[in-house]
């Protein structure tokens, strides 16, 4: 991957880390499902601007969508998005945001499998050795996690 590949990563991974703090700010005012719907709805506005912009091209490609392609959309959208989506918006609420981000964000690990069972990825040395990495991070920021949770504050003062 190219350094223009690796900033535009950071960038993605920038925002990522920037949406919870957001979220968890909003949700200390209104509910859960008040901001899923309406950052939902404001990402589809987003969207409808794009496909705007992009008529052509998406409308061109339409046709090329098989019902099995239908069926992926369909599945990642609903499944994979809105309701992952949701779930992770609710346990905001109640949890410290880099923790369930940092869970969360063990998507590489079902990536790497899914990617080498369903697309015949290769996974290489280096990249097992990198989810191990990620993994064992995020086993030690909600290990720690879970020992300041039972710290009793009165006792420390």
């Amino acid at each position: 991957m190219d350094f223009s590949n690796v900033a535009l990563s950071m960038l993605i991974a920038l925002g990522w880390g920037i949406i919870p703090i957001i979220q968890k700010y909003v949700l200390s005012t209104v509910s859960v499902i008040t901001v899923f719907v309406v950052g939902s709805f404001i990402y589809f506005s987003g969207t409808l601007m794009v496909f705007a912009y992009n008529r052509r091209e998406v409308l061109a490609n339409i046709p090329k969508l098989d019902m099995k392609l239908w069926g992926l959309l369909i599945f990642s959208g609903i499944f994979c998005a809105m309701l992952t989506n949701m779930l992770f918006i609710r346990l905001l609420k109640t949890n410290s945001s880099y923790i369930v981000t940092a869970l969360s964000y063990t998507s590489p690990v079902f990536t790497m499998f899914l990617g080498y069972m369903i697309l015949s990825e290769q996974i290489t040395v280096t990249s097992f050795i990198g989810v191990i990495l990620i993994v064992s991070g995020i086993v030690l920021l909600v290990s720690q996690n879970k020992k300041e949770s039972f710290v009793d504050i009165d006792r420390l003062e």
